[in-house]
C-alpha cells in the first residue's frame, strides 16, 4: 500500500479589512498538511483572485449588527445566517473551524460543536484591552475549543483565552 498522507480539512472565515489580512497571515504561518475551504458573507467583495490559497469559497448570510435597522430585519438575518451555516456544515466534511474576529463565528461554532468539529476563535489583533462581544459569547456558551487572543494582557484578564503570540 502507498503511503498516502491525510490532509486535515479546515474551514476558515474570510471577512474584510484587517480580518482578511490576519487570515492570510495565519495560513502562511500554519505548518502541516491542510486542505482549506473558506466561508464569507454573501455581501462580501472578497476574495479577489490571488488573495487566498487554493480552496473553495462558500457564502452565507452575514450576521447583522446594531446598525442594520429594524428588529424584524435583524432577526431575519440572524435566522438566515444560522440556516445557511447549518446547510454548509451539514454538507462539508471538515475537521476544524477557524473564525477570525467575526460574528459569523457564533452560528459556525454552534453548528460546529453539534457536528463535533474542532472550533477555534482568533480575536482580532486590534483588541488590545478588551475582547469582543463575539468572544465573550463564545466563551460564556463554551462553543470554542480554543479562544486565542493576540495580546498577553488579554489572556491574563479573560479566563478561558489563550495567548500564543500574534498572527502578524
Amino acid at each position: 500500500m502507498g503511503n498516502k498522507s491525510v490532509r486535515i480539512k479546515v474551514m476558515l472565515t474570510l471577512t474584510g479589512g484587517g480580518f482578511l489580512w490576519e487570515a492570510k497571515s495565519l495560513i502562511k504561518g500554519l505548518k502541516g498538511n491542510y486542505e482549506y475551504c473558506f466561508v464569507t458573507t454573501n455581501d462580501s467583495m472578497i476574495p479577489l483572485p490571488g488573495e487566498i490559497p487554493e480552496g473553495t469559497v462558500y457564502r452565507v448570510e452575514r450576521m447583522p449588527g446594531r446598525q442594520d435597522g429594524s428588529v424584524r430585519r435583524m432577526v431575519s438575518q440572524y435566522l438566515m445566517s444560522f440556516f445557511d451555516t447549518y446547510k454548509l456544515l451539514k454538507k462539508l466534511d471538515i475537521q476544524i473551524i477557524v473564525c477570525i474576529g467575526t460574528p459569523l463565528a457564533i452560528p459556525l461554532c454552534i453548528w460546529g460543536k453539534l457536528y463535533r468539529h474542532s472550533t477555534i476563535f482568533v480575536e482580532s489583533i486590534t483588541r488590545t484591552s478588551d475582547i469582543s462581544r463575539t468572544a465573550r459569547l463564545l466563551l460564556f456558551l463554551r462553543l470554542c475549543d480554543r479562544v486565542y487572543v493576540q495580546w498577553p494582557e488579554l489572556a491574563r484578564s479573560f479566563k478561558g483565552t489563550v495567548y500564543k503570540g500574534n498572527v502578524l
